[in-house]
């Protein structure tokens, strides 16, 4: 059956100023080494006759070089407010059980996938702020230009695998991110978007 969801979005991740995984496979991380948080609020969506809409989800991943590369160790984390019907098709979408481009996008880069979890997930978005469980927290600043604007990435590559328009450059604020079977590492960037996937 098909399925849907329509939201807005969020990455934080270890390098410095701009994750260059967004842009080229032929970048090296500041680190070597790739680490991110991925977190999504869910504003509608179906799957399986599951109404997904208020679901919050996040991904914490480690890549040993470029995103694109592959070779990624993740977890999702959902919230503790989604239902068990919820949480089986959010993982399906992620995981590799459903069709479409974004099951097919984590399944190229992803090669281990670690139990799920189920914490409380909060993502303000008036604050710019994200909390996933006892895994981290950020608070996001927007990046902007002299006069106020905010500053925006159009078309990059796996950007436009993940099927989002624009994406807003955002500062955060150092905070650590610390899955108990992933890398801890420092936060120091991030982006907002909206995104809606199908498949």
């Amino acid at each position: 059956m098909a399925w849907n969801v329509i939201g807005r979005g969020l990455e934080i991740c270890s390098c410095k100023t701009f994750c260059p995984c967004w842009l080229t496979a032929d970048v090296e991380p500041d680190e070597g080494w790739c680490s991110a948080v991925l977190a999504w609020d869910c504003r509608e969506g179906n799957s399986e006759g599951v109404d997904l809409a208020g679901a919050k989800f996040a991904l914490v991943a480690d890549w040993p070089e470029n995103f694109h590369k592959g070779g990624g160790k993740a977890r999702l984390y959902v919230d503790s407010a989604t239902s068990a019907d919820q949480q089986a098709e959010l993982r399906a979408i992620f995981e590799g059980g459903k069709d479409g481009p974004i099951p097919a996008l984590w399944s190229a880069v992803i090669d281990e996938w670690l139990p799920l979890l189920v914490v409380d997930i909060s993502l303000d978005w008036d604050h710019k702020r994200v909390t996933v469980g006892d895994v981290g927290e950020a608070t996001m600043k927007s990046l902007t230009d002299a006069d106020g604007n905010q500053a925006h990435i159009y078309n990059s590559v796996s950007q436009v695998a993940m099927g989002i328009d624009r994406m807003d450059l955002m500062a955060v604020e150092a905070t650590s991110v610390g899955d108990p079977d992933l890398r801890s590492w420092k936060v120091a960037d991030g982006v907002n978007f909206d995104f809606a996937w199908a498949g």
